[in-house]
């Protein structure tokens, strides 16, 4: 099955992501993956997974670069570019999906 996979961008910089499979409010996200696509390559920026045993606590919603407890790390995260193209991928039991974004341009920081 295929999941609804929303990217929001505040203006501050913070993304959010949230992963809806029709029929279940809340599905269980297993892995979240963020590339970096680059000369049509993609190249990974974020990848968390959930922990084994762990099935009891997933969840769907997530803040980027924050890994939330009973996830693990694969590798530190990059910082995402602005006006860069980048792909979310998750998966979970019984569902799959993706999306796409641009990084938005962040304002300059003000002192």
């Amino acid at each position: 099955m295929t999941s609804e996979v929303t990217v929001m961008q505040e203006q501050n910089g913070v993304i959010q992501i949230e992963v809806l499979v029709r029929g279940n409010k809340t599905p269980c996200v297993t892995d979240l993956d963020i590339y970096h696509i680059s000369e049509g390559k993609l190249l990974p920026v974020w990848q968390i997974y959930l922990k084994d045993g762990h099935r009891a606590s997933c969840i769907n919603k997530f803040t980027y670069p924050n890994v939330p407890s009973h996830y693990s790390l694969v590798r530190n995260p990059r910082p995402l570019k602005a006006a860069e193209e980048y792909e979310v991928s998750v998966s979970g039991p019984g569902f799959i999906g993706g999306n796409q974004f641009t990084r938005i341009k962040l304002p300059p920081k003000t002192p």
